[in-house]
């Protein structure tokens, strides 16, 4: 996508359940940091040098350009959240919420006060009252390439246009198997 740099944080390793559902690497990267094993897989895929974080992001640094949160708790959003507001130097926030197969992404303008006011409603909760994550159908695959496609998109169509879908609500439903299949 031509994106010069990219900062990541993550204070976790890769675990098993991480594996189906993304880039990370049985062999290689089973038990790594996420960011290390990350950096390595961006930098031969794309020739990148990510810059990693090995924490959870918590407002400690000012954040710039275009944020991406793909976090497991409303307390990480809300962090974020604290650190883009009214923030002129974040142009777009994009945040990716999956709950079984319900994904939503937000694309939020932080400084427009109708977007800011719109999302302040939508991560005023916390986690325990969110929606709740299904044991082990949180991490299926197609949810998480389409949940990076809608990333990817509204990050092109900003760039390119300025337009941006505020809130995405959509349910990925399963595959159909041959016994299925009419």
């Amino acid at each position: 996508m031509g994106v010069p740099k990219l900062t990541v944080w993550d204070d976790d390793d890769v675990s098993e359940h991480n594996i189906p559902m993304s880039a990370y690497r049985l062999e290689k990267d089973l038990m790594r940091a996420k960011v290390e094993a990350l950096r390595e897989i961006v930098k031969e895929a794309t020739g990148l040098l990510i810059d990693i974080r090995k924490e959870r992001y918590a407002g400690q640094e000012p954040l710039a350009g275009p944020v991406v949160a793909c976090v497991d708790t409303m307390e990480a959003r809300q962090a974020v959240w604290r650190s883009v507001r009214m923030n002129t130097d974040v142009d777009i926030l994009i945040d990716t919420r999956t709950a079984e197969k319900l994904l939503w992404v937000f694309s939020v303008s932080p400084c427009d006060h109708e977007d800011a006011a719109y999302y302040d409603r939508h991560v005023s909760y916390g986690t325990k009252q969110a929606a709740p994550h299904m044991c082990g159908q949180h991490g299926w695959m197609p949810m998480s390439y389409r949940a990076a496609g809608l990333v990817a998109e509204n990050l092109t169509t900003w760039w390119m246009s300025g337009i941006k879908v505020l809130h995405h609500k959509e349910y990925v439903a399963s595959p159909v198997t041959a016994q299925e299949a009419p």
